[in-house]
């Protein structure tokens, strides 16, 4: 129980320097709670200090359907554990029931195509919300993308992210997870800057990639050299190395349109990238979509859900749904 109003059910998640749990308030609705105990060793100022802004900032955002909404902070927190009272310190949020978009690439697999451009399409609008008012994410990932009871997108885990509006986008330290962090970022030197919104352009590209393949792309796999379904005529490009035959098979299934995005959207220089409104005017996201595109969905993602929850019982592991 924490300062008599929130009963903690299970585990749900580690993140950073915190434990999330699965909680109920007095009147039962359901809630994530991010707990950091202060007589534990994982935790740190930063991380309480991360906690408080992402409180901040969703507070800020005024709310938006794809982002996680952030209820309550407490700095004073008082946890009850084995009878004893614990100091600590806590952040309320909306439960996403369904867990990690990562989760599901990972044990289940990537995405079709007509999925992914549906799931990428409601993290656009999230992020272009939050670039309307001057916030970078700067740890745009798989893991931070989560799903409600409805397997609609909420985009999360804001601790990382800065207001950036005062110096024109440009920012000064490296933030991220180095698989999706833009080379710009990764290089970063005292004293330099980078365009914080190109960069969550590269992480999000990243994550797409990784949405239609499961895996996480080569320095070749983001050159021009990949093969397509439509490629078959396609000029020989001598300046890039091609995929070898494995790659070529791997990627057969993609189509040009899309393999062309996330090319700009990992363009090495960050000039070139493309911005959220470009992204959504994109040839691959004008297409239309099935007109029972939500329910497909649904039916997916809950098909992928129960086959985990099956695994999870024949193994004796505890999932997070």
């Amino acid at each position: 129980m924490i300062d008599n109003k929130y009963q903690l059910i299970e585990k749900i998640g580690l993140g950073g320097s915190s434990l999330v749990y699965k909680a109920t308030d007095i009147d039962g609705n359901d809630y994530a709670i991010k707990i950091l105990r202060k007589d534990k060793e994982y935790n740190n100022r930063q991380g309480a200090q991360m906690i408080c802004k992402e409180h901040q900032i969703l507070s800020e955002l005024h709310g938006h359907s794809n982002l996680i909404q952030s209820y309550e902070v407490n700095p004073n927190g008082v946890l009850e554990v084995d009878g004893r009272s614990e100091e600590c310190i806590y952040q309320v949020t909306e439960l996403a029931t369904n867990g990690s978009l990562s989760n599901i690439v990972r044990n289940t697999g990537p995405l079709e195509e007509e999925l992914a451009r549906f799931f990428i399409t409601q993290i656009l609008y999230a992020v272009l919300h939050l670039h309307s008012k001057e916030y970078a994410h700067l740890d745009i990932k798989l893991e931070n993308i989560f799903l409600d009871e409805y397997f609609n997108i909420k985009l999360g885990d804001l601790g990382s992210s800065a207001h950036v509006g005062s110096n024109d986008g440009f920012f000064d330290h490296r933030r991220g997870t180095p698989l999706y962090m833009a080379p710009e970022v990764k290089s970063l030197e005292p004293g330099e800057e980078y365009d914080a919104f190109s960069s969550d352009m590269y992480s999000l590209g990243i994550t797409l990639f990784v949405m239609l393949t499961g895996e996480f792309p080569t320095p070749s796999d983001l050159g021009h050299s990949f093969e397509t379904k439509e490629s078959d005529e396609m000029e020989d490009c001598t300046s890039a190395p091609k995929l070898d035959q494995q790659k070529i098979k791997r990627f057969s299934h993609l189509s040009s349109e899309v393999i062309e995005l996330i090319q700009e959207m990992t363009e090495e220089n960050d000039v070139g990238r493309p911005q959220v409104q470009d992204i959504l005017e994109s040839e691959w996201l004008q297409k239309p979509f099935s007109e029972d595109i939500c329910e497909m969905a649904f039916q997916e993602m809950e098909a992928r859900k129960n086959f985990l929850l099956e695994e999870c019982q024949r193994h004796s592991f505890k999932g997070i749904f």
